[in-house]
């Protein structure tokens, strides 16, 4: 069982409010979302580099529905 430490502060951090904005979901979405990929992370990318995985096995990991949508913007952070 993956276990992390969570904070209240992601609900208010800017950076989780634009990405949600950016994505058209809510905050307590976002936030699930990346619980989805701290988990992952955790299981799977201990050293925290994600470059080997493209974007859309990303989306697939965060459990994000429309998984172009989150590709195509994972693409445009990486510039």
């Amino acid at each position: 069982m993956t276990w992390i430490e969570s904070h209240d502060t992601p609900k208010e951090h800017p950076k989780t409010r634009k990405a949600a904005r950016l994505l058209g979901i809510g905050v307590p979405q976002m936030i699930g979302h990346l619980h989805c990929l701290w988990w992952w992370c955790a299981n799977y990318v201990q050293d925290g580099g994600l470059s080997p995985f493209g974007a859309e096995e990303i989306a697939a990991v965060v459990a994000f529905g429309n998984r172009k949508k989150i590709a195509a913007w994972l693409e445009s952070r990486k510039k």
